[in-house]
C-alpha cells in the first residue's frame, strides 16, 4: 500500500525551522492528510492497494542505471519543499544556511537511498510524495538521523520554551476537525453539544501533551493534520481514553 505524506519526517523539520517566524505552508493538509492520525480522529481515506513495488537492486545500489543518483533524489525533495515554503531564502531569514539545508537532505538520501526500492527514489526525485509503508520507518529513521545537519539540537527543537500552549493545541485540532465537517451544525445534528466537544479535545490534549514530540504539537497547533510514527500510538491511546467526554 502506497502512503501519502512519505516525507512526513521532513515536514516536521521543516515546521521546526519556520514556524517561529510564522510560516504554515509546510503541510498540505487538502491533498497529503496523513491518514494515521485522520483514522482516529477523523473519518480517514485510504489510498487504493497497490501492487507491490520493486525490490532494492543488488550490488552496488549508487551507480546503478536503474535508479535515478542521489543528487536527484536530494533535488526532489528540495523541490517538495521548496513548494511549502522551505527555500534557501527561508532557511536563511530564518538564521540558519540554506548549505545546512542541503546537507540535511544529502544526509537523509545517504540514510535510506540503499534500502528503499528504485520506485521510491524515482517518485521522490520526480516530485511525488509517496512510498510504500513498509520503507516508511527507514525514511523516518534516516531523516531523525540527521536533524543534526541543521543545528536544531540546542533550540527550538528540543525546547519547552518552543511548545504552544495547550489551548493553542486545543484550539488547532477543533479547526482540523472543523474543516473535515464537525460543525455547529453537525454537532448539533449528532446530539453533541461545543462543550462536550471542547471537553474532548481538552481531554486528549492533556493526555499527549507531555509525551509527543514538539513538532507533531506545533503541527497540531498551526491546524496541521501530521504527526511522526512514533507519536501515533499515544494520540491513539488518548483518542481512546477521552471518548467518555462526548457523553
Amino acid at each position: 500500500m502506497k502512503t501519502k505524506l512519505g516525507l512526513r519526517s521532513l515536514y516536521a523539520v521543516a515546521l521546526t525551522v519556520v514556524l517561529p517566524l510564522g510560516l504554515t505552508a509546510c503541510g498540505d493538509n487538502s491533498a497529503n492528510t496523513s491518514s494515521e492520525t485522520s483514522s482516529e480522529i477523523i473519518e480517514g481515506e485510504e489510498d487504493d492497494p497497490t501492487e507491490s513495488v520493486d525490490a532494492p537492486s543488488s550490488g552496488d545500489n549508487s551507480t546503478s542505471t536503474d535508479k535515478p543518483t542521489k543528487d536527484e533524489v536530494v533535488d526532489g525533495i528540495a523541490q517538495m519543499l521548496a513548494e511549502h515554503g522551505l527555500t534557501d531564502e527561508y532557511m536563511e531569514a530564518s538564521g540558519g544556511s540554506a548549505e545546512q539545508l542541503h546537507n540535511y537532505y544529502v544526509c537523509t538520501v545517504d540514510g535510506f537511498y540503499d534500502d528503499v526500492s528504485t520506485e521510491t527514489l524515482e517518485n521522490i526525485a520526480n516530485g511525488k510524495d509517496e512510498m510504500p509503508d513498509d520503507e516508511q520507518a527507514l525514511f523516518d529513521a534516516a531523516a531523525d538521523n540527521c536533524v543534526g545537519e541543521l543545528g536544531l539540537e540546542d533550540d527550538t527543537q528540543q525546547s519547552d520554551a518552543a511548545k504552544p500552549s495547550k489551548q493553542e493545541v486545543v484550539d488547532g485540532i477543533a479547526r482540523i476537525l472543523e474543516e473535515d465537517g464537525v460543525t455547529p451544525e453537525y454537532l448539533e445534528a449528532n446530539g453533541i453539544t461545543s462543550e462536550q466537544l471542547n471537553s474532548y479535545y481538552t481531554c486528549i490534549v492533556d493526555e499527549i501533551y507531555d509525551v509527543i514530540s514538539i513538532e507533531a504539537l506545533t503541527a497540531f497547533a498551526n491546524g496541521q493534520d501530521q504527526m511522526h510514527t512514533e507519536d501515533q500510538a499515544p494520540f491513539n491511546e488518548a483518542v481512546t481514553t477521552c471518548q467518555g467526554e462526548l457523553g
